[in-house]
């Protein structure tokens, strides 16, 4: 009898699995043939108080499911708000404009190289991605956060021994640039890489170079190579491995405080007075943002870098 009792409660165990099977698949079965709604979904760039970079953006938006097969491009202003009916869904969108020396392949941002061989400067511009849902029957708004993609390194040359009027001339250039950016924001590893130049300009005491870069490259030293041209003697050439400065120059976000990276180093100039010529030395080398600078223009102590690298040809 016990046994009878237990074949019964086992054939209505896998009667019971049975109909829950045949309810499951016919649920999947008609999920996948369920209807899709469409939502008013409102599009606009939000700056994040910046400045916009620019006065129109272009707008892609694409399905992520392989069965929404949209994928559309448009022009919006960079104030406006776009209203687009789109299925329920979820989104990948990406806001982005020209800006001068880069092209954009859809996913990376690339610099352009001059004749010289050197890595072209970007003008500022801005960027955004992100992935979204739609929700059915409700309106949705979808605030795209415009991200910077540059970044101003300056570096200053402080002259602290000698006469700046000793000098007649620099030349000067950086290696291990970025060459490309993701649209997410970050230098995609093992990329590639270039150098760029630095034009220096005086102002009193102070020698200074500007250059705008879409990031450092990671796994390559970035070095400067300066030749000092003097009132007379040879030109000098000197090579500083900065990669240990640089190391925090791609953390950067939409505050305007940490826009410009600011590398300042003290220039001491000897003049022999046995034989004509002069030479020239960089030290303390200091990292900082343009609002750690000091009236002397000099970072707090605190952040110098404990050493520097110097490689003289």
């Amino acid at each position: 009898m016990i046994y009878n009792y237990a074949m019964k409660y086992l054939y209505s165990c896998l009667l019971l699995l049975m109909v829950l099977g045949l309810c499951s698949c016919e649920r999947k079965e008609l999920f996948s043939h369920e209807e899709l709604y469409t939502a008013p979904t409102h599009i606009s760039a939000d700056w994040q108080g910046q400045s916009a970079t620019a006065s129109a953006l272009q707008i892609r938006i694409s399905g992520t499911h392989q069965d929404i097969h949209l994928d559309t491009l448009f022009t919006l202003e960079s104030d406006a708000t776009a209203t687009l009916a789109l299925l329920e869904a979820e989104y990948h969108i990406i806001a982005w404009h020209d800006a001068a020396n880069v092209s954009f392949n859809g996913s990376l941002f690339h610099l352009s190289i001059g004749e010289d061989g050197l890595l072209r400067e970007p003008s500022h511009f801005c960027a955004a991605e992100s992935t979204v849902p739609v929700n059915p029957e409700q309106e949705n708004r979808l605030s795209l956060k415009m991200y910077p993609q540059t970044r101003m390194l300056k570096l200053s040359l402080n002259v602290d021994k000698g006469s700046p009027e000793l000098i007649t001339g620099i030349e000067a250039t950086l290696s291990g640039v970025a060459a490309e950016r993701s649209v997410s924001g970050t230098t995609p590893r093992n990329s590639t890489t270039g150098n760029i130049r630095l034009n220096f300009t005086q102002d009193g005491n102070t020698l200074s170079a500007g250059h705008r870069l879409l990031g450092i490259a990671s796994g390559v030293p970035q070095e400067l190579t300066l030749t000092l041209h003097y009132s007379e003697g040879e030109p000098q050439t000197e090579t500083y491995n900065l990669s240990p400065l640089l190391t925090t120059f791609n953390r950067f976000d939409v505050s305007g405080s940490t826009d410009m990276f600011t590398l300042t180093g003290k220039l001491s100039l000897y003049q022999s007075v046995e034989e004509a010529g002069i030479s020239g030395s960089i030290e303390d080398w200091t990292p900082g943002t343009e609002t750690d600078m000091d009236a002397n223009g000099y970072a707090d102590d605190a952040d110098k870098a404990d050493e520097h690298e110097l490689i003289t040809h």
